[in-house]
């Protein structure tokens, strides 16, 4: 005998017996609270207990009937009226069927989550870490919920979704192209798993795993065709990835309804290959032991990426919700399994999940480069069809929504953080997330290990429950905490910081900002960073000391309104920026939309020759309504008058940087370039003037400009 079977069945006996408990507890707790006072009944606790109570009266309501209606076949069969005993028995034989339901499948009642709201706990992810975009457009959806199917092309608007689409990867990377954005994505996964700043490379396989778990039959909810043509279209079109090379699967259900809508387009992808099982592909760190919970698909194991494209659904009292984390239950030869170890109504919080060992697992979720949820359509349970919803922004609508991210454990939060808002759900829901979360520490105790090595899975992804339903603001969108950020339209970035040389030969010496700015940019010099230490490369040795600053901002809020209570600036010559006074402020703040690199809006700031000379800037670009960024940008110039650079370890202008100029002079027949050295004037030409100026210049251990290390940002 199996043991996920032996299992299986224990869990029947203590599910019917922890039902008839707990449903006769909550009865009298009710009554007890309720009759003295009515208005009782929309407290919480009572709208929590009363589905509970409910279904335990209707399952005694039902044993009873059952007993009844057997004794009155039984009677009408004694006195010959034999076709009236039938009816009894077979009404018997229902209202049997439907106690035993009953008592499997519990009333949902209001699932309260054990963890504060925005308490996130856990590492987050990805190139923006723990950053989940929704994409919400009514015009995606147009079934009116009678005629046709759901899935039919009609029904859906695929063009408006892989504008969706579109977004999401856009507003996921920070980048203003699609192409950029999967390059991104696939670098930024390479970087994560040793491989290197590479992106994608020909040859390389990608696996797609959808949820076809209804098997397209009468109308159940199942992966919307159009979102997985979208998706496809965008590997094969923007990320420039071969057909062949990509596998669509749902290893143990037909997918017909997704291939045969993509096939016309994409005719070399491999829809649902034949299945080599292969066996031991992981090791589950408690419970499941039987084989077939660990057999995996050849074609996952040889794939180098994942997309797990998930649905928008609660599901039973197997899984409270089923969404990115139980879509990898669906790459395993022997899902079932594994059920009784995540029926979470019975388990209950701190409880081993497997869906960790599935999420964590080398040979099927850690190979996961995105994330996705379709919620063009969503349900309240795992095989209804679609439902409507009512709760705002869908008022009485579909979700019409798409939610991506390359966090695993961040988009399930935010998932069943919609789906509760719609829908009770289990208590216990988001039992799994903590222990993925918590990995290296799970709140069980286990030790998840699915490679069977000794090696402990580490932190999966952050969880967090959002501050309330309406404005839906985890820690990262309210600035409180390293938890989730909800985006939900495209996020500013600086993408560009540059120190130019103004009122130079490069701009036309002008004072005042003109388009040669961009000319004047020095090509060698970069800003530093926090938590970074100090070099040659970040300050300039330019005589009129800092007075050009150049930053280009993807996707702008507010260009129009753009000035001086957008950013801050001091300046200072320690390690501690915070004791640093604030800076003159500057002349001129200009924006030129779409000069930037990328097509991102360039911000011109020019202060006045010498105002700022000898001595770092800080630039804090902030995060207001007019930046439209989610968090403050910080970097940092310098500047050191004479300097050439000469001795990596300080920046003292001394008789090394004049005897350089000396050593390097420039003329009309040899101009200097913009980059050079010992141009301290920026006049391309090397010469007396720029001899007298690091003369002039002097400094020493006491007065030269220090090689901070600044203190990076929490």
């Amino acid at each position: 005998m199996k043991t996920g079977n032996t299992i299986s069945r224990l869990y029947y006996c203590l599910a019917r017996l922890f039902f008839i408990f707990t449903g006769l507890l909550a009865l009298l707790w009710f009554l007890i609270r309720v009759i003295p006072k009515p208005s009782r009944a929309a407290y919480p606790c009572q709208r929590a207990a009363f589905p509970i109570a409910s279904s335990f009266v209707s399952y005694v309501a039902g044993i009873f009937g059952t007993a009844w209606v057997f004794r009155l076949a039984h009677k009408k069969m004694r006195q010959s009226y034999p076709v009236i005993a039938a009816v009894l028995v077979f009404l018997g034989l229902t209202t049997a069927w439907l106690t035993i339901h009953i008592a499997q499948k519990p009333a949902r009642g209001d699932f309260v989550p054990s963890d504060p709201y925005n308490s996130p706990i856990g590492v987050a992810r990805g190139i923006h870490p723990g950053r989940v975009v929704w994409v919400h457009d009514p015009d995606a959806t147009s079934w009116d919920g009678l005629n046709g199917d759901w899935y039919e092309y009609s029904n859906t608007d695929p063009n408006v979704v892989e504008a969706m689409i579109s977004k999401s990867l856009r507003w996921l990377t920070g980048q203003t192209e699609d192409t950029l954005a999967w390059d991104e994505l696939f670098r930024h996964y390479n970087q994560n798993n040793g491989k290197g700043n590479i992106g994608y490379q020909s040859g390389e396989q990608i696996v797609i795993k959808i949820n076809m778990n209804n098997r397209g039959e009468e109308g159940e909810i199942d992966a919307t065709p159009h979102l997985v043509y979208g998706f496809l279209k965008q590997l094969v079109q923007d990320a420039g990835i071969n057909q062949q090379a990509i596998t669509i699967y749902d290893a143990i259900r037909p997918i017909e309804l997704v291939s045969d809508y993509c096939y016309p387009d994409f005719p070399n992808v491999n829809y649902n290959p034949s299945v080599q099982w292969v066996n031991d592909s992981i090791t589950y760190s408690a419970e499941i032991t039987d084989s077939n919970a660990r057999r995996v698909p050849q074609y996952v194991l040889d794939a180098e990426y994942m997309i797990n494209i998930a649905i928008l659904k609660v599901h039973d009292i197997r899984a409270a919700v089923s969404l990115c984390g139980k879509n990898n239950l669906g790459t395993i030869y022997g899902p079932s399994e594994l059920h009784p170890s995540i029926r979470c109504l019975v388990r209950g919080m701190a409880s081993y999940d497997p869906t960790v060992d599935l999420i964590g697992c080398n040979n099927i979720g850690a190979k996961t480069m995105l994330y996705v949820i379709d919620g063009l359509y969503g349900s309240d349970r795992v095989n209804n069809p679609p439902q409507i919803w009512n709760s705002p922004p869908f008022n009485h609508d579909w979700p019409s929504s798409i939610f991506v991210s390359q966090d695993p454990v961040a988009i399930d939060s935010v998932g069943l953080d919609f789906l509760r808002m719609e829908w009770s759900l289990w208590d216990n829901a988001d039992n799994y997330l903590h222990e993925a979360a918590l990995a290296d520490n799970p709140p069980s105790g286990t030790f998840y290990d699915p490679e069977g090595d000794g090696t402990r899975l580490q932190s999966l992804g952050v969880h967090e429950h959002w501050n309330n339903p309406i404005d839906k603001q985890y820690s990262r969108n309210l600035g409180i905490g390293s938890g989730i950020e909800l985006v939900t339209g495209p996020q500013c970035d600086v993408v560009g910081r540059y120190i130019f040389y103004n009122n130079s030969y490069f701009d036309g010496n002008d004072p005042n900002f003109n388009a040669d700015d961009d000319n004047a940019i020095g090509i060698d010099k970069q800003a530093l960073l926090p938590g970074q230490i100090a070099h040659f490369a970040n300050y300039t040795s330019y005589c009129r000391g800092i007075n050009g600053i150049i930053v280009d901002m993807a996707n702008l809020a507010d260009r129009g309104n753009l000035g001086d209570g957008d950013f801050e600036f001091r300046v200072g010559n320690n390690d501690d920026p915070n004791s640093w006074s604030m800076a003159p402020y500057p002349q001129h703040i200009i924006v030129r939309p779409g000069e930037g690199v990328d097509g991102s809006d360039r911000v011109t700031i020019i202060w006045a020759d010498n105002a700022i000379e000898k001595q770092w800037l800080q630039v804090v670009v902030m995060a207001t309504e007019n930046t439209g960024l989610t968090g403050n940008d910080v970097f940092y110039f310098g500047n050191a008058i004479g300097e050439t650079g000469n001795d990596p370890s300080k920046a003292e202008v001394n008789a090394f940087d004049t005897g350089g100029v000396r050593d390097h002079p420039r003329n009309f027949l040899s101009p200097a370039l913009i980059d050079d050295q010992y141009d301290f004037n920026r006049d391309r030409f090397v010469n007396a003037l720029d001899f007298g100026i690091a003369r002039d210049n002097a400094t020493n251990f006491m007065t030269a400009l220090k090689l901070i290390n600044v203190p990076n940002i929490d």
